[in-house]
C-alpha cells in the first residue's frame, strides 16, 4: 500500500502542472494565446510549453541589477520576435542603454518608453499597455507589487492577450514564499 501512495506523489507534480493549464484554457476560452517558447526544453516544459501569454511574470533584481534587466531585455526581444509588435517598457530610471538591448536581441526601435516618476504612475501606464492587442508585451519596473495591483495587471494581461513583465527593483533572493501574488510565475 505504501509503495501505491508512492508512485501517487510522484505524479502529483505533473497532475498539477496539467490542472493548471486546463483552468487557464477555461477562465480564457479556448482561443489563449500560444505560449512564448524560451528554446530550453526542459524550463519549457516545466512552465507548459513557455511563459504563457496574456499572464504576468515576476522578475526579481536588485536595485541596479543589470542581470535581472539582460534577463528581461532577452524575453522581450524573443517576443518582439515571435508575435512582430512593439514592447511598452515602463522604466524606473534613465539607465536603459539601446545598443545594449539591441546585443541582447531586442530591436531598440520596438520598444516604447513610458518614463513616469511615480510607481502609481507606472502602473497605470502598465495596465493600459496590457489591454491593447497592439503591444506585444509591458515591463515595468516597481519596487513593490501588492496583490491588488498584481491582480488588476493580470486581468489586463489576460484581455489584452499581452504579456506582463513586471521587474521588481531592490528585492533580494528570499521572502518571495512569504508574499502572495497574482503572477502566473516568479
Amino acid at each position: 500500500m505504501a509503495g501505491a501512495c508512492a508512485a501517487i506523489e510522484l505524479d502529483r507534480p505533473q497532475r498539477l502542472l496539467a490542472l493548471r493549464q486546463e483552468l487557464r484554457r477555461l477562465e480564457r476560452g479556448n482561443a489563449a494565446p500560444a505560449p512564448l517558447e524560451l528554446g530550453l526544453p526542459a524550463i519549457d516544459a516545466a512552465l507548459g510549453g513557455g511563459l504563457a501569454l496574456g499572464a504576468l511574470h515576476e522578475i526579481t533584481g536588485g536595485a541596479e541589477d543589470a542581470a535581472a534587466d539582460g534577463f528581461a531585455a532577452a524575453l522581450l526581444g524573443r517576443l518582439v520576435a515571435a508575435r512582430g509588435r512593439p514592447v511598452l517598457w515602463c522604466p524606473a530610471g534613465d539607465d536603459l542603454y539601446a545598443p545594449g538591448l539591441g546585443g541582447l536581441g531586442l530591436d531598440p526601435g520596438r520598444v516604447i518608453l513610458a518614463r513616469v516618476g511615480r510607481p502609481a504612475d507606472r502602473l497605470w501606464a502598465m495596465e493600459e499597455g496590457l489591454r491593447s492587442p497592439a503591444l506585444a508585451g509591458v515591463l515595468g519596473e516597481l519596487p513593490a507589487l501588492g496583490l491588488t495591483d498584481g491582480r488588476r495587471l493580470q486581468l489586463a494581461a489576460e484581455s489584452g492577450g499581452t504579456l506582463g513583465l513586471v521587474l521588481l527593483r531592490g528585492r533580494r533572493r528570499g521572502g518571495m514564499e512569504e508574499r502572495p501574488s497574482a503572477a502566473t510565475s516568479r
